[in-house]
């Protein structure tokens, strides 16, 4: 499985909650551990 579909969803979720601006550079760095995995979780769970 690959981390594109997590990513996409974590960005849309910062977009929907205006963290995110258009303007700007998002850079998301996952290393693959479970710290990471951790974060995209609840990045996700956040736009819900």
């Amino acid at each position: 499985m690959g981390f594109d579909a997590p990513v996409a969803a974590v960005r849309r979720a910062l977009e929907d909650a205006g963290l995110f601006r258009g303007g700007a550079g998002l850079l998301c760095g996952v290393s693959g551990g479970a710290d990471s995995v951790a974060l995209l979780y609840a990045l996700w769970r956040l736009r819900s």
